[in-house]
């Protein structure tokens, strides 16, 4: 007789429905799979998958995808104490996990061997350039140097088994939330090509661009660079660009009406006069009372 568990297996690590391939078709993004240690995304029929067999659970995914798409995923935990990240360092990191431990846990040192973990190393190179940029300050180096005695070096094991792991928040919109020294992004909307017609700020799940009869505004700072809104916008106005900006733009605009459908929109200043997006496209009146 065959006994079965009643604790259900846990689900496999997946591409969740916030993936934006799921949402945009013309989406672009490949954040996971240009990331991803172990080469477990790939782009098929058109969604981006995460091979389960290739998975390492380095979590590097949960911290560089803009959109939180990814799910049954935990974000790596990692033991610390006093301030310094004790491992474990055998799995691969990134420098969006290194600024969450930061800016979450205020961790400013890493017990690490250089010579052992190579990749880390780089990462927190990568990671100090930054804090030093930003005006903070970089982490610093606790392990035992080669030259330490075998004592030494049963201490600082010691520490990471006996002390609590930690975890930090995953998602880059948490990151953004938490990080505000400046943005990742820089979101430029030409207005003379823009047509209000908002459906850059419908698709934008992170808030970084709103639409309303107060104005347009561009907040960069929220911006996860998922580049969702240069995808959907029918005229080519929107543009995402690699940058740092720490103020938040606010642009004018006025309540008015279409002069062929008399459906109230929104409009530049000095072109109130201009049909609505839909007349625009559509020369016959469809919309017209």
């Amino acid at each position: 007789m065959k006994l079965f568990s009643l604790v259900a297996p846990p689900a496999p690590p997946r591409v969740g429905a916030q993936c934006l391939h799921q949402r945009v078709r013309q989406s672009g993004c490949e954040a996971c799979r240009t990331r991803c240690p172990a080469q477990a995304f790939r782009f098929t029929e058109g969604r981006m998958r995460l091979d389960e067999q290739r998975c390492v659970g380095c979590g590097i995914c949960l911290f560089v995808c803009p959109c939180d798409a990814i799910e049954n995923l935990s974000a790596p935990a990692r033991a610390v104490r006093d301030g310094v990240l004790l491992g474990p360092f055998t799995l691969p990191v990134s420098v969006e996990e290194l600024l969450m431990w930061h800016a979450q846990h205020q961790i400013r040192a890493v017990a690490l061997d250089p010579f052992r973990f190579p990749g880390w190393a780089a990462t927190l190179a990568a990671l100090n350039l930054q804090l030093r940029k930003a005006g903070q300050t970089p982490w610093r180096l606790a392990a035992p140097s080669e030259a330490a005695s075998q004592r030494e070096r049963r201490r600082w094991l010691r520490l990471a088994e006996e002390n609590a792991t930690l975890s930090v928040t995953a998602g880059s919109r948490a990151r953004r939330r938490l990080w505000r020294v400046t943005s990742e992004y820089v979101i430029a909307l030409n207005q003379e090509k823009c047509t209000l017609c908002g459906a850059c700020g419908r698709i934008c799940s992170a808030g970084a661009m709103y639409f309303a009869e107060s104005g347009v505004r561009l907040n960069a700072m929220d911006c996860t660079g998922c580049r969702g809104c240069e995808a959907v916008c029918p005229v080519g106005a929107v543009a995402i660009t690699r940058g740092e900006v720490n103020s938040i733009i606010q642009l004018t605009v006025s309540e008015t009406a279409c002069p062929v459908c008399k459906q109230p929109r929104l409009s530049w200043p000095g072109k109130e006069g201009q049909p609505c997006p839909l007349c625009l496209r559509h020369h016959h009146g469809m919309r017209e009372a």
